[in-house]
């Protein structure tokens, strides 16, 4: 008779504690809603790290969600879509504020995340030899920050980064240009 019942929050609360390692906190928010618990296990059922799935669905999906007024089970953001387009951000092959635009999109549109990302042109540039050019205009541009980096002030190299991301208009790989700055600094 148990194994035909439904699974209570609080012992799936208890499940994702742990199976997952989420907090007691994560895992009751998580599991107070069958739907929200639905979701979050599509989501590591495809791959996803369960604190990523976890951020994502609280932070962003459930308050856009309910800006909307849309339930999860009859969003158009569904978990395949959530998940194809979190592994584009595992992948670096966007950024996590062009993920969040993307999941904008996704509410508004039948298109993948994958072709949000490419007719919308949130791609994130990690090219190395693409971001060089732009380093060398920013340093050009920026003695005094390039002096205070070479001097040992970690915070302009930030700005330096910064400078990069807004020159390439936020399509830089921040990771990849703290990196080239490293090497040239």
């Amino acid at each position: 008779m148990r194994s035909r019942l439904p699974e209570m929050p609080s012992a799936r609360a208890e499940r994702f504690v742990k199976q997952y390692e989420l907090t007691g906190d994560e895992a009751v928010y998580l599991s107070s809603d069958p739907a929200t618990a639905r979701y979050f296990e599509e989501l590591t059922g495809q791959g996803i790290q369960p604190r990523t799935a976890m951020h994502w669905l609280t932070t962003q999906l459930i308050p856009a969600a309910r800006e909307r007024g849309q339930e999860l089970d009859n969003s158009h953001v569904t978990p395949e879509k959530l998940g194809a387009l979190l592994k584009m951000l595992g992948r670096d092959e966007i950024n996590a504020n062009a993920a969040r635009e993307v999941v904008v999109f996704m509410f508004e549109s039948n298109e993948s995340p994958e072709e949000i990302v490419k007719n919308r042109g949130f791609v994130q540039v990690s090219d190395e030899a693409a971001l060089e050019t732009l380093i060398d205009k920013v340093l050009s541009e920026q003695p005094d920050a390039v002096a205070d980096v070479r001097s040992g002030l970690e915070k302009a190299k930030g700005f330096l980064v910064g400078q990069v991301m807004k020159l390439s208009q936020g399509k830089a790989n921040p990771k990849v240009v703290k990196e080239l700055i490293e090497k040239r600094l």
